[in-house]
């Protein structure tokens, strides 16, 4: 309401998808489970995904989402609800791809298949407000979170957040 009182829109809502990459909590239930999987692969042990292998995903890298809600305090538009996500993608390309990148073995995984999820929410708002704001793929966020949760300093995809890059895992 303040920023619609100086000249911004009315409001702008942003519903962010599930947010990953360096610094996630280990309480959001993907973060922990890619902690544990990149934990166990550098262990030498078999990863273990709870989730089931065709379950579909909307997630957004944190650096995408911070993007999108900088972006929001200037658009000019009428009121709106805008979903921040990227292409669903199944937790076999998620986990798959973080195993890989971690130095295993993606067919190691054990799936579990507690969890099923098959979220697929539009784009088509974002991409008229913000233009392809989302500038990180799967393979990238995924990359900068394994060195980010491997290393005890900062990647330079941490660094380049800012000061919160300075702070303690």
């Amino acid at each position: 309401e303040a920023h619609a009182n100086n000249g911004g829109p009315g409001y702008i809502s942003l519903r962010l998808g599930t947010i990953y990459g360096p610094r996630v909590n280990r309480d959001n239930s993907l973060g922990g489970i890619m902690m544990d999987a990149v934990d166990a692969v550098r262990a030498g042990g078999r990863p273990e995904v709870r989730w089931a292998p065709d379950s579909l995903h909307d997630l957004v890298y944190v650096a995408d989402a911070a993007r999108a809600i900088a972006a929001a305090l200037e658009v000019e538009t009428d009121e709106k609800v805008v979903n921040v996500v990227g292409n669903p993608v199944t937790t076999t390309e998620v986990f798959g791809t973080l195993v890989q990148l971690a130095g295993g073995d993606p067919s190691t995984v054990d799936w579990t298949s507690e969890r099923v999820r098959y979220q697929q929410v539009g784009q088509d708002r974002m991409l008229a407000v913000f233009g392809r704001i989302l500038k990180t793929d799967l393979t990238e966020g995924l990359r900068a979170f394994v060195e980010w949760h491997t290393s005890s300093e900062p990647t330079a995809a941490v660094a380049s957040t800012g000061p919160a890059a300075s702070e303690p895992r």
